[in-house]
């Protein structure tokens, strides 16, 4: 049965936002310092045996497609950081551009599931047992929570996939999901200027 919940207030969602941009920038700032501490103590071939794997583009985005679908387990700046291995910096933030609109169609995606099957008692019955947590801060924040899950660590793929259980605006969902460019542009741009490359 589901919880009544409280509609958030605009200052509620204003600490919500402020605090999700906090944990992301402490995200990134982890991934930038292991990187950086990386290339200090480490020997550069140690590094060596991820050139294969780097190069295998299929099996790269066929992992940040279910990452970003499922539950966002892997952030997307490991990705971003795999972009600027080589080439220039417009060849770098075409291939950004790309990451980008692969997430967005993917979330998409995962809203387009959560609308298709949001009245089979199997679906809801899975939604309430893996993404409870999610489906209630989106009956909580609505829409608002899409903004959130684009700029933040939070899981944009569970996210999405409640939006459309919800059975939120297509159109409304699908502009507010564009803030997801926004993210990696600006994380794309400080991490091409840190130059962090193994590769």
């Amino acid at each position: 049965m589901e919880t009544q919940l409280r509609k958030a207030s605009y200052q509620d969602k204003k600490k919500y936002l402020i605090k999700g941009l906090i944990q992301g920038f402490l995200m990134f700032g982890v991934i930038i310092l292991a990187f950086v501490l990386g290339e200090r103590f480490l020997d550069p071939e140690s590094f060596a045996w991820l050139q294969p794997f780097f190069g295998k583009v299929t099996l790269i985005i066929s992992i940040f497609i279910a990452s970003e679908m499922l539950s966002g387990i892997l952030p997307p700046e490991l990705f971003i950081i795999w972009a600027m291995q080589d080439g220039t910096f417009i060849h770098f933030m075409f291939k950004v551009f790309f990451l980008a609109l692969i997430s967005y169609v993917s979330g998409f995606l995962s809203y387009t599931i959560g609308r298709t099957m949001r009245n089979h008692s199997k679906f809801r019955a899975f939604k309430f047992k893996f993404f409870k947590k999610y489906d209630q801060l989106f009956r909580e924040y609505g829409g608002f929570l899409i903004i959130v899950a684009t700029l933040s660590p939070l899981p944009f793929g569970a996210v999405a996939l409640m939006g459309g259980a919800a059975a939120y605006n297509r159109h409304r969902y699908l502009l507010h999901s564009l803030w997801r460019f926004v993210r990696f542009f600006v994380y794309a741009i400080i991490l091409w200027h840190l130059d962090l490359r193994y590769v």
